[in-house]
């Protein structure tokens, strides 16, 4: 009876955990939850360029800021939030992913920054909201980094 209270305890921290999670990830600034929608996505979106194609850039590559930051001022008005500026952007950008490196784009060679894998993308944004600390509280109940984290137990 008494493992049962306890294992009963343990899950009804776990959910709150997890709410907590969502509830951090819902909150935070809009460039964070742009970064949350492109590791959901798995991909970075652009909006229809001049011949109406979407365009869009796999994770786990070079990717010029410009691309970058028109991701991000896209995402916010679609969820009608406020963009960021660029200086706040690209200091955000450099802490997520490290310092702008060269990238290619139409032969030229703009300053863009190397966006890592989903996984290691999931982590850096759970570190600025704080989120690793609960990881590594349940780390075999919560699912690894990059997984959505489910309502349900």
């Amino acid at each position: 009876m008494g493992k049962d209270i306890f294992d009963r305890l343990n899950r009804e921290r776990l959910q709150q955990d997890k709410d907590a999670i969502e509830q951090q990830r819902r909150k935070a600034n809009p460039i964070l939850q742009w970064a949350q929608k492109c590791i959901d996505d798995n991909k970075i979106n652009l909006d229809r360029g001049p011949y109406g194609v979407a365009a869009s850039f796999n994770l786990g590559t070079r990717i010029v800021t410009k691309y970058l930051y028109k991701s991000c001022v896209l995402f916010c008005k679609h969820e009608g939030k406020h963009p960021p500026d660029r200086i706040t952007f690209g200091r955000i950008c450099t802490r997520m992913f490290g310092p702008r490196v060269p990238t290619k784009d139409r032969g030229k060679r703009p300053p863009g920054y190397y966006v890592p894998e989903r996984d290691i993308w999931q982590e850096k944004v759970d570190d600025r909201l704080g989120i690793s600390k609960l990881r590594n509280k349940w780390p075999r109940l919560l699912p690894p980094a990059g997984e959505p984290v489910s309502p349900n137990l």
